[in-house]
């Protein structure tokens, strides 16, 4: 807080505890001649004053001390300490709330463990009510070096003001670049910027491709179908749209069920331009299902136009799609190359394990697992294992809800126990990992 406000709030703090105590006094003065201990309102008023002080010096030391647990240490480093520690700031109260602010500030050229503490330290503030020191956080968008501001703009995230808050961080959002003006911007969503639906077009169609990924992703977590048209011209862009196709995919698919079927064209046409990079193009294609439901005429002719592309990966995507979405006819079409595979050499496992993952992307996870479980009996005795068969049969059995199954194949795995420990991460084994039996097998219970 600047000077001036905090010694008027420490006034008024000494005030109301002298006023409290006013009675005190009434009560002293009525006593006999001789027998009472008189003190003048400003004797009061300094003794509150003092013992407010060294109260305040107390906190001071707690919160120099809890912040100081928050520099990277190996105790920090186990498992719950980290937590713990912030628990223990958050813990002083709101009347440390303007004690811990100065601490997000590193300060320019600072060590990294200092960055460190700083950024634990908003991660703490963040969980109180920082009403008390919102002028000392709005100053510091104008005044703290870069990485400052950015912890100050996290906080200023969960202020209980966000009407007053939303100018000031647009203007720091106006007059920076690179990491702070991000910051701003996820900040400015957070106090509800999205709602401007000016603003939002305005960043979402400028030239800057990282501001444009923050909006998609704003859009996407705040779930607003009201910039479809905004969107639509960003997808008509072939080249501003080519590093954002997931963020932009992400977006549709968060509001999917306000899409039109026009908005699920104009992404689904970026599958056919060849000027895309081809994992691009391939993402889009993997991305319809989640979008629609089953086909309609207008996106079948797309996806037909996608599968004549020279690039296999290309092709074979558009066919994936065809059948998720209900085209039975796509479906021996794409499967009829690995089915002759199989015909002509049925012991040879990769034939079974490439049509095993098609048939996966297709939803087909009983065939899928069959023909992964195949491909691991065919190939038991060749040098080299595969893992990804038995990672993939366990990934079938985990969509089927076989969670039992999907365990065993996963302990037969032949990966090492942090590659294990990885795959507890993906979304598909989410209810393996929380199962409270068949959950240890990722090693973590």
């Amino acid at each position: 807080m600047p000077r001036s406000r905090n010694q008027a709030l420490g006034f008024a703090l000494a005030l109301a505890s002298a006023l409290a105590l006013a009675p005190m006094l009434r009560a002293q003065d009525s006593q006999p001649r001789g027998t009472q201990t008189r003190e003048s309102f400003e004797e009061l008023l300094a003794r509150v004053r003092a013992q407010r002080e060294a109260n305040q010096a107390k906190l001071g030391g707690d919160v120099r001390d809890r912040v100081a647990r928050l520099e990277p240490s190996e105790r920090l480093a186990r498992p719950g300490e980290l937590e713990r520690a912030l628990a223990d700031v958050v813990a002083l109260g709101g009347e440390a709330v303007p004690l811990l602010v100065p601490y997000l500030e590193p300060g320019p050229n600072a060590a990294e463990a200092v960055v460190q503490r700083a950024r634990r330290v908003a991660d703490a503030l963040m969980r109180m009510d920082t009403s008390a020191a919102l002028e000392d956080l709005l100053a510091a968008l104008t005044t703290w070096t870069s990485e400052g501001r950015i912890n100050a703009l996290r906080v200023l995230e969960t202020t209980k003001e966000p009407e007053r808050v939303r100018p000031v961080v647009l203007g720091a959002f106006r007059g920076s670049h690179g990491a702070l003006q991000s910051a701003a911007l996820r900040a400015l969503f957070t106090l509800g910027a999205g709602d401007d639906a000016g603003f939002v077009q305005e960043v979402l169609l400028g030239d800057d491709p990282e501001l444009t990924r923050l909006s998609l992703r704003a859009l996407a977590e705040s779930r607003q179908p009201g910039l479809l048209d905004a969107v639509e011209r960003l997808a008509g862009d072939a080249k501003r749209v080519a590093p954002l196709v997931r963020e932009l995919a992400d977006y549709l698919e968060a509001i999917s069920g306000s899409l039109r079927e026009k908005d699920v064209v104009a992404f689904a046409r970026l599958a056919t331009l060849p000027e895309l990079e081809v994992e691009r193009r391939v993402l889009v294609l993997d991305a319809l299902p989640r979008l629609v439901d089953k086909l309609f005429p207008e996106l079948k002719k797309v996806l037909e136009r996608a599968g004549e592309a020279r690039d296999r990966k290309v092709k074979e995507g558009a066919l994936v799609a065809r059948v998720c979405l209900g085209d039975k006819s796509a479906r021996k079409d794409l499967l009829g190359e690995y089915d002759e595979r199989i015909k002509k050499n049925e012991r040879w496992a990769p034939a079974w394990g490439e049509r095993a993952e098609v048939l996966y992307r297709i939803r087909d996870f009983e065939a899928s697992a069959k023909d992964f479980t195949t491909a691991i009996a065919v190939g038991k005795n060749d040098p080299t294992p595969r893992p990804d068969y038995y990672v993939g049969a366990a990934k079938c059995y985990a969509m089927l809800g076989r969670l039992k199954d999907a365990a065993e194949w996963l302990e037969r795995a032949p990966i090492t126990l942090d590659e294990l420990k990885l795959l507890a991460s993906n979304p598909v084994f989410a209810k393996l990992r929380e199962h409270s039996k068949y959950g240890a097998v990722f090693g973590d219970k």
